[in-house]
């Protein structure tokens, strides 16, 4: 299995006398499911929560003194400009989640560790990730820096999609 899956078998086989609970849009989309998960997880009923990035936002859980990240690199790497500034946020929020009330730490899995994200968080340096995306944005004429426009078109019919499109980009 890959992700989510991979891990449930890994906490299966040498984690089986923890207690886990599973919280992804897979397992959310059962109403109350979220709200039950993070009651029993408050109550001290669960071990180790596993779960996408949607558990890295809005939760307070006493006792919480562990979170791993796993694969950031996918997010890093995204064909997206806002990739590190995204991948940043999320790591900011999953360091203000363990050690909130006792002691704890972060554990992140990259193949980067030198990358300007990873290292920001890690010395908890907002301004030197702004320092190095704000560069990054100058330097390549992204927002702040620019404007930028998405238009997205769609047709049944491929050939009428492309004479639309060729005229969009000719009165552009």
């Amino acid at each position: 299995g890959r992700g989510i899956q991979r891990v449930e078998e890994i906490l299966d086989g040498q984690f089986a006398s923890y207690s886990y609970a599973r919280l992804d849009r897979d397992t959310a989309r059962k109403r109350g499911f979220a709200d039950d998960v993070m009651q029993t997880m408050r109550a001290g009923g669960i071990d180790i929560m596993i779960g996408t990035q949607m558990i890295a936002k809005g939760f307070d859980i006493k006792g919480v003194t562990l979170v791993g990240v796993l694969a950031i690199d996918q997010m890093l790497t995204a064909a997206d400009f806002r990739a590190s500034e995204n991948a940043w946020q999320l790591l900011s929020q999953v360091v203000g989640r363990s050690g909130r009330h006792k002691p704890g730490e972060v554990v992140i899995q990259t193949m980067a560790p030198e990358h300007p994200v990873i290292r920001s968080v890690a010395s908890h340096d907002a301004d030197a990730f702004y320092q190095y995306e704000a560069d990054i944005r100058r330097k390549t004429k992204y927002p702040p820096f620019a404007e930028l426009a998405r238009i997205l078109l769609s047709a049944e019919d491929e050939n009428h999609l492309h004479r639309i499109a060729e005229k969009l980009a000719h009165d552009i």
